[in-house]
């Protein structure tokens, strides 16, 4: 655990100054040079050391079999790992900066509640795939508001390619009316199109098989996932209507409550996999508001929010190590420096 106590103390550390860069060093590094430490790991590692006799990798897109087979060719599978955890944490911080406009204060707690939040950096570790699939979603998010739809729309088409799941954030498309004085009406005409985005996008990926889970629900859990997109969707839409009416801040409170019902829904309810997944591209979005929720109400309650998190933080990795008998997939932290077996 003495490890995760170092990263914690110096995010805090750089945060009390604002010295974003030197936190983005401190979450690459932490990431990149751990081994076997998150539930995937060593996943892809094996696979990387012998692709061509696994099924996993048969299944992969042509974007993950390229990483793969390059961390192979170059004897060294770890690279497997580390290279989607680059691109993680490049997307993450992109889509943080253009979403605080430079803002070199709201960037730093924005990080604060990407990495102390257990949802969040942590699961970074263990869903490494769908880790960068939202990745991207964050960075989509802000283009979406500056109205680069061209963009917005090739980043979507490509993280399909980065995992399936990432379907679901066709929701996210009618942020673009956020730059446009939104009508009730206009709330109504949204919420429709997007259930007919989502319902058009389910017929055509229905011929050919692909990515059903994520638009309509499994047999698990039937057909409450699309239900719930659409709840999500007039939520969002909802707090855009009801701030340009009164005001611009009641967006922030409005998220930061979907996202913690989310979150909470995702733990209290142990729900499927496939559907905690989805709503993990809803409730990240936690992170650009929850010190501007907090700061509404008090500046001086953003300390005890930071005290907070960090408690969560570390209450949610003692809980998964009792969970696992003293061992899981966080802890012990191990480095690749002490890897033995990294060479194929």
């Amino acid at each position: 655990m003495i490890p995760y106590f170092v990263f914690a103390l110096l995010l805090l550390l750089f945060s009390n100054n604002n010295k974003f860069w030197h936190m983005m060093l401190v979450i690459f590094v932490f990431s990149v040079i751990r081994y076997d430490v998150g539930w995937d790991y060593m996943n892809y590692y094996n696979i990387a050391k012998n692709p061509e006799s696994d099924m996993d990798f048969m299944r992969f897109s042509f974007f993950w079999k390229g990483i793969i087979l390059f961390a192979n060719s170059c004897k060294y599978p770890e690279l497997a790992i580390i290279i989607p955890s680059i691109l993680i944490y490049l997307f993450t911080f992109a889509g943080i900066y253009l979403s605080r406009k430079g803002d070199e204060e709201k960037i730093t707690y924005s990080l604060l509640v990407y990495t102390l939040w257990p949802y969040f950096y942590l699961s970074t570790f263990s869903t490494i795939r769908q880790g960068l699939a939202i990745a991207i979603c964050l960075l989509i998010y802000p283009l979406l508001k500056r109205r680069k739809i061209l963009w917005a729309i090739l980043l979507f088409v490509f993280n399909i390619a980065v995992h399936p799941s990432s379907v679901v954030s066709l929701i996210m498309f009618p942020l673009i009316l956020r730059n446009y004085h939104i009508s009730m009406k206009g709330v109504f005409i949204s919420i429709g199109v997007g259930v007919f985005v989502l319902t058009i996008a389910s017929v055509l990926l229905s011929f050919v098989g692909m990515y059903m889970n994520y638009l309509q629900g499994g047999a698990d859990f039937g057909k409450g996932l699309a239900v719930l997109l659409i709840m999500i969707g007039i939520a969002l839409l909802w707090c855009m209507y009801i701030a340009q009416k009164q005001n611009v801040d009641i967006e922030y409170i409005g998220i930061v409550i979907i996202s913690l019902f989310i979150e909470a829904a995702i733990y209290l309810l142990g729900l499927p996999s496939v559907m905690a997944r989805v709503l993990s591209y809803f409730s990240i979005l936690m992170i650009f508001v929850l010190f501007d929720a907090v700061c509404l109400i008090d500046y001086r309650l953003s300390r005890l929010v930071v005290i907070a998190m960090s408690l969560l933080f570390f209450w949610y990795l003692n809980h998964t190590t009792l969970a696992d008998e003293g061992s899981s997939g966080y802890v012990p932290y191990k480095t690749i420096f002490v890897n033995d077996e990294s060479k194929l």
